[in-house]
This record gives structure tokens, sequence and C-alpha cells, in this order.
């Protein structure tokens, strides 16, 4: 069973000896039951579960007529549902590389692949920095037929623009059939990620030219980019857009978290004050992102009391929210209120040390900018 278990398989190049069947494009009329909502995982499965729920499965030859205790996975699921379920649930406990050999071990044994599979191991490749094997799971979706699917379209652009490899992702979305909302966040995203601002700024003209309406993750992509560029010009008519669309007040947290940032810097701390207090419902983000405007435009009086009302609202602010301040601080050289931030954190806890649940190398950059921020007031 253990050459079975392809979590502990070598990571191996799955496409240079398996064939590739191609995969039928799926007619949806044909479908009288479709899959159950439960299909999709909507519980956090554990790494240990997972691997449980892996050795059943292949104890069981994959045919899983009951429910299992604790498992989000319903009776009588096909193979490839099994195979994608597990597929996910290895990705979601930051296991990439079990993903990519299980996947290998499918594409051996033939079996389970289907048009679901292929998005998520391109997920485990961007994760990996992957892009050999990105680019063979590529030419597999070129063999197996999946030239029809915009959402393997999509991860391929996403996985090509993780891995740095720009040119790549925009002839894939150059080259596609058809495009969804998904489809022009992506690139729009690339663009920015690779400071090819007026490139992200064209297609961000020509998405709405063509009457695409943005989704929740576009409208952030795009206030970020204007963020990014200080351009308010261009962003202010997002802002128009959202009061049009419904979504000025609280409807969209998270976007218009992104808005106060965007005012902020393009140096309308005002403005953006205004939005954050219209709003009915706010995050810790929106919270960090309106002190942080304070901090970042010297209004540290406002970013004071600002703080203070947040507490007063039981709304506790997390490492990432202090480590953002302090660094902010640091950064327009407001020694004495970095000084008290810096008090809070040793009185309530709060721990200089990598979080748990977050990225490594992710810590480290915020980690690092602390003591350079600091220094920059204490050197004058």
């Amino acid at each position: 069973m253990d050459q079975m278990m392809a979590a502990n398989l070598p990571l191996i190049s799955p496409l240079l000896s398996f064939q590739t069947k191609p995969i039928p494009k799926p007619i949806h009329h044909q479908f009288a039951n479709p899959l159950p909502k439960q299909t999709t995982i909507t519980t956090t499965t554990t790494l240990e579960q997972t691997k449980q729920l892996h050795a059943h499965l292949i104890r069981t030859q994959f045919e899983c007529s009951s429910s299992l205790p604790g498992f989000p996975l319903p009776p009588h699921s096909s193979p490839p549902a099994q195979l994608n379920f597990l597929i996910t649930s290895y990705l979601k406990n930051y296991r990439p590389a079990a993903a990519l050999r299980l996947y290998a071990y499918m594409r051996k044994t033939g079996n389970g692949l289907d048009n679901f599979t292929v998005p998520s191991v391109l997920k485990a490749c961007a994760q990996l920095s992957s892009i050999r094997q990105g680019m063979e799971i590529h030419g597999f979706a070129l063999k197996a037929g999946l030239d029809w699917d915009v959402f393997v379209h999509n991860s391929l652009m996403q996985m090509y623009s993780e891995c740095e490899r720009i040119e790549s992702a925009i002839r894939i979305f150059d080259e596609m059939p058809e495009r969804d909302v998904v489809s022009w966040s992506t690139i729009i995203k690339t663009f920015v990620r690779s400071k090819f601002f007026k490139e992200a700024i064209d297609h961000v003209r020509e998405m709405f030219l063509l009457n695409m309406k943005p989704s929740d993750i576009t409208m952030i992509t795009m206030l970020n980019l204007f963020a990014d560029i200080a351009d308010l010009k261009k962003g202010r008519p997002l802002h128009t857009y959202l009061i049009k669309n419904g979504d000025a007040g609280s409807a969209n947290v998270n976007a218009i978290t992104a808005l106060i940032d965007m005012y902020v810097k393009c140096g309308s701390v005002r403005v953006a004050r205004r939005v954050f207090d219209r709003m009915t419902a706010k995050s810790i983000a929106s919270w960090s992102a309106m002190i942080a405007g304070c901090i970042h435009c010297r209004e540290l009086e406002a970013a004071v009391q600002l703080f203070g009302k947040m507490r007063q609202e039981n709304v506790s602010p997390n490492e990432i929210t202090m480590l953002s301040l302090v660094t902010e601080c640091g950064q327009t050289e407001a020694l004495e209120l970095g000084k008290w931030l810096h008090a809070y954190m040793l009185r309530n806890g709060f721990k200089m040390s990598p979080f748990e649940n977050i990225d490594l190398k992710f810590s480290s950059e915020w980690l690092s900018l602390f003591p350079i921020g600091m220094s920059k007031c204490t050197e004058k």
C-alpha cells in the first residue's frame, strides 16, 4: 500500500512517460443529478485527516459507498471527485508537493483526471514556484483537449504570473477563446505585480468598454493599482462605480477598505476618513488601513484617537496590524507614537516572532521592517 500512497512517492515529472487520453467537454444537459453541494470542501480537513482519508480510499480502491465520519466527502462520490478532494485538501494544508505526487499517481494509473484537477495542481505548482511542473501540466491540458475550459486558462495565467513568466501569462490571455471576469482580474493583477502599470490601466479600460462587470476581487485589484501609482484622477471613478452599484457602504468591506487605502496613498486622507465613517460594518483590516493612513499622512493625533475608538468598540488588533502601524511610524519618523505602539504590543503579549498560520517569508519581511523603520527615527 505504501507504494500506492501518492503522498509518499517521489516528486516526478508526470508527462515524461504517461499517455494522455482526451478529456471530453461535458454536456450539461446529460447530468440529470448534479453533484451535491457537499462535494465542495466547506470545512477544514487537517493534514492527518487528509492522510487517513487518502489511506482509506486506497484500501477501498476508491469505492466510497458510505459517508465517513468527520469528512465532508459525500457517499458514492466518483473517483475523480475523491481524488480532487484529496488534492484540494493537501493544498489547504500547505502540502503542494503531496498534491503533485497524487497527480502523478493519477496520471500513472489513468484514473480520476478531469477538468477540475488541472486548476488545483497548477495552484500547487504556483505555491512551489515550480515552472517546470507547471509547463508540463500545461502540455497535458493541451493534449487532453482542455483548451475549451476557461478555468484551466485562468489557472495557467495565475501559475505563470506567480512563477514570474509574465510573457507566458499574457500569451495565455491573448489566445483565450473566451474570457470571464476572473480572466481580466488575473491579467490586470499580473501587470500590477510586474509594475506594468500602463498595460494594467489599458486592460481596465478595455474591460469596462466590453461592459464586463468587475468582481469584488477585480475591484480590489484595480483600487490597489491606482493606490500604487497614486493616481486619484483614474481611481476616483471606481468610487463612483461602487456607489452606483450599491457597494459604497459596507456591502463589500474588503473593496471599501481598498478604496480607503487608495485615497490615503493618493494623499486624500480626509476623503478616506469620510468613506471609513460611513461604513456600517468594519473589519480589522478597515481599522488598520485608516489608522495607518492617518500615520502615513502625519495626522498622528487622529491615529491615536482612532486606535482608542477601535478598542472601545471591542475590535482587537492582531500582530500584522500592530507591525504595520509601527512600520508606518518608522517610515514617517513618528518616534513617540511608534514607541507607544511598541509598548502596547509588549503589554498585551504580542510576540516578535513568526506567527501561527502566517507564511514564514511573509512574517520575516514584516519583522525586518520594524528595526529598519524605527532606526530612521533614532538616526536623526
